[in-house]
């Protein structure tokens, strides 16, 4: 079973957290159409300006935190739930 592990909590809008994964996710930025990996990801959960609603994005970052791209790699609608936002990813949060 693949794992994110929390690491800290980030100053970002809403309630953000860096996670450190147990494997490596694909991921592509807005300058680089060809796939990339990370073991690290940053998940934040907000009410979204857009439709007001409750939403949560994961985004690929790099191990000081710092967001390798703001194009999400996974998002949810209708959910502040880091856990179940990295299980779409299929990571489940190590306790």
């Amino acid at each position: 079973m693949k794992t994110a592990t929390f690491v800290r909590n980030m100053d970002w809008n809403g309630d953000a957290a860096l996670y450190k994964l147990s494997e490596p996710v694909s991921f592509k930025t807005a300058y680089d159409a060809s796939p990339q990996t990370t073991g690290w990801v940053i998940a934040s959960s907000v009410i979204a300006r857009d439709h007001g609603g409750q939403e949560c994005m994961i985004f690929p970052a790099k191990e000081n935190g710092q967001a390798w791209s703001m194009l999400d790699i996974a998002a949810r609608r209708g959910t502040l739930c880091h856990a179940t936002v990295l299980a779409k990813l299929g990571y489940k949060i190590k306790e």
